[in-house]
Parts: C-alpha cells; structure tokens; sequence
C-alpha cells in the first residue's frame, strides 16, 4: 500500500465530518430560530427568511470542506487502491450517506455500495492494518 493512499484515506476520512458537523448545527440553529419566532409572534417573513439562510450557512460551509475530503477518499479508493478494514467501513457510511442524496448523490452512493461489496475481500483479508 503506498503512503500517499494511506494518507489521503486518513484525511478525506476526517474531512467527511465536516458535512455531518455542518449539518448538525444548521438543525440546532434552525430549532432556536423556531423557538425565537413562536415567541416573537407577528415577525415578518423576510427576517425569518434570513435567519433561516444564516442557519443554512453551517450546512455550506461543512458541505464546502467535505467534498475535497470525499476527493481524496476516491484517490485512495481507486488511483492508490488503498486497502484496509478502517477505509471500508468508512467507504460504507459514506455510500448509505450518499444514497440519501437525491440524483447524483443516490447513483454515486449506490455505486461506491456496490463496488465495495464485490471488493469486500480486498479490505478485510489483506487489507493495511493503519
């Protein structure tokens, strides 16, 4: 296994927690935003609009930085076929996370699923142990 596989799979791993972190905290600011207009009653639907583009920003931005990671993923996947039992399963949540993207993200989702299904062998019998 080359060095440059293992350490993209290492950082595009890492970088995959970006999204999830963006999206958890555009759902907590969303959720305060609901409680401040059900005790501000009467609050114009433009300033609602607003504060829910402010809570949608977290979403963007962890979108903006996972999606150089999910690059890096697919090097060590196909270009340095990078091996391990770690990478698999991290492949695998990356694919069910993908599959509940609709268009592109479901077929790419389903795509990478299937991929790692018929290569299981690869990553858990001679797979790198780091």
């Amino acid at each position: 296994m080359s060095e440059a596989g293992r350490r993209l799979a290492k950082f595009g791993s890492l970088l995959q927690l970006a999204p999830v972190t963006g999206f958890a905290v555009s759902v907590r600011e969303q959720m305060q935003i609901m409680d401040r207009v059900s005790q501000m009653y009467g609050l114009p639907p433009e300033v609602f609009a607003g504060m829910m583009n402010d809570a949608r920003t977290a979403a963007y931005i962890g979108l903006a930085i996972g999606l150089p990671g999910l690059v890096m993923i697919a090097l060590a996947l196909w270009k340095y076929r990078f091996r391990a039992r770690w990478f698999y399963y991290v492949c695998y949540l990356v694919g069910i996370v993908l599959v509940l993207r609709p268009y592109i993200g479901s077929a790419i989702g389903i795509s990478l699923i299937a991929y790692l299904v018929l290569k299981r062998d690869e990553f858990v019998a001679g797979g790198a142990p780091a």
